[in-house]
């Protein structure tokens, strides 16, 4: 029979090796991992570029009606959906000039005629119609810059290679492929992009550019973009006439000339003599 000294031996010697047990524990596992989501924030980043690119598209259609467009209020709550605050813009439709900016987790967004994404810092304003405000600074750069124009002419032909060219009409376009990836297309001087693919279709009066952003498909004929598609639009004249076709839920549509036709079950019931 154990007595109760032997028992309170036994019962110091299991404490002692739980002790011990517990202590090896805590040195050797390992403490729980905290993961960052990155992809997160990029996500985050890249649908606050689709929704700019909306604005840019809505403002490019029609500048004078931008603050009766159902669909700009939608895009703001999306924007403050995504966290994005200090939405601002200034419109000015009698110059055609506007910019549209806001911020996003310490990060500023803006679009305005010549730029669209993330940028340091952002002067868009009641007085200042675009993303960046022009100083005295800046103006010394650009003379710089003016007096190595043979040399930055030598870099561009390193990192850009010119993929085609047109002049309908009054109106000269220009695509070019980077050397490391993306196309940039230039209307007139003014310079889009960079898109994953970018696809030209013309005549001697209309012409129109197929472009890819962001896996989505965006299309302009003449001047007037539409968009986006998650599949890709089929540009083609019809006669004279500059159009395309595109595929939503599983029906078929045309736009030629502001006209929308459809739906069609199989693109072939479209006459053209029948509009």
């Amino acid at each position: 029979m154990v007595d109760k000294k032997t028992i309170l031996i036994l019962g110091l010697v299991l404490l002692s090796l739980g002790g011990i047990i517990f202590i090896l524990f805590s040195l050797f596992s390992k403490p729980e991992e905290v993961i960052f989501n990155e992809e997160e924030e990029v996500n985050v980043i890249q649908e606050i570029n689709d929704e700019l690119f909306k604005i840019r598209n809505i403002l490019e259609n029609d500048i004078a009606l931008f603050n009766k467009n159902p669909e700009v209020l939608n895009i703001v709550e999306k924007l403050k959906e995504l966290g994005s605050r200090n939405i601002v813009s200034n419109i000015d439709s009698k110059n055609q000039l506007y910019c549209f900016a806001l911020t996003n987790d310490g990060k500023s967004f803006c679009v305005d005629n010549n730029f669209i994404g993330d940028i340091d810092v952002f002067y868009c304003n009641k007085d200042n119609a675009s993303c960046a405000m022009s100083t005295i600074e800046e103006e010394i750069e650009e003379i710089e810059e003016i007096e190595e124009i043979e040399e930055i002419e030598e870099i561009e032909e390193v990192m850009f290679v010119l993929k085609e060219e047109a002049l309908i009409k009054d109106t000269e376009i220009l695509i070019y492929e980077k050397r490391d990836g993306g196309v940039i297309v230039i209307i007139d001087d003014e310079e889009f992009g960079p898109y994953s693919e970018a696809d030209l279709v013309y005549n001697e009066a209309e012409w129109g550019v197929l472009m890819s952003y962001n896996q989505k498909w965006y299309v302009n004929i003449n001047g007037k973009a539409r968009g986006p598609y998650l599949k890709k639009p089929v540009m083609e004249f019809y006669e004279d006439n500059l159009g395309f076709s595109f595929e939503k839920d599983n029906k078929y549509y045309v736009i030629l000339m502001d006209q929308v036709y459809g739906p069609y079950d199989d693109l072939l019931e479209f006459d053209i003599n029948e509009k």
